[in-house]
């Protein structure tokens, strides 16, 4: 396994390290400042397909020079129906330019995605068609995400955990210790409120 660091995180299951600081690509960044990140080693993107304007052609880049180096997670902005879960995957596959993607969510689990039989079966088949590597979820229900920690089809927890939101280490961090999957926190600076 390579070595960790402060900077870098070996992540299971991918056989890569990442930042321990990855980039979404919904929330106002332009091409130059994404390309920046890029090339400073950031090589966790979390892309969606709203806000995103003028930064596929950088990530298409990206990944056609570095595929290997990059983490990239990413799913449907809705998903209640396997078919969904399915079509939104081959599109981003087609629209980035890969022939996988590291990481698929359900997004805001509970809110605009569903954790049914449905949604996981074509989950599952992505995964073992070599389409998507790990299945995640982005959940602001830390109870859930507690309950959900043992269930062995999840491989990554991306929630809200910050200095100002530490409910986390009650509600789903005991929770990990019998599987450990992944976990990425989001707004780590509780949306700049933490830097003020």
């Amino acid at each position: 396994m390579p070595e960790e660091s402060f900077t870098h995180r070996f992540l299971p299951g991918l056989g890569r390290s990442v930042h321990r600081l990855g980039i979404g690509c919904n929330y106002g960044i332009d091409e130059r400042g994404f390309e920046y990140a890029l090339d400073q080693g950031i090589n966790y993107v979390f892309w969606t397909a709203t806000g995103t304007r003028g930064l596929k052609p950088v990530l298409r880049r990206a990944i056609a020079a570095q595929r290997d180096r990059l983490v990239i997670a990413t799913g449907p902005s809705v998903a209640y129906f396997g078919g969904n879960v399915r079509r939104t995957a081959e599109r981003l596959l087609e629209d980035l330019g890969t022939d996988y993607l590291d990481v698929f969510h359900l997004f805001w689990l509970g809110v605009s995605s569903a954790w049914t039989e449905g949604t996981l079966d074509a989950l599952r088949e992505l995964k073992a068609a070599g389409k998507i590597r790990k299945i995640g979820i982005s959940i602001h229900d830390r109870e859930r995400a507690g309950r959900l920690a043992v269930d062995p089809t999840l491989d990554l927890l991306m929630l809200r955990y910050n200095a100002a939101h530490p409910g986390a280490e009650r509600d789903v961090f005991p929770h990990l210790s019998e599987r450990k999957p992944t976990v990425v926190a989001y707004t780590a600076t509780s949306w700049g409120k933490l830097l003020r």
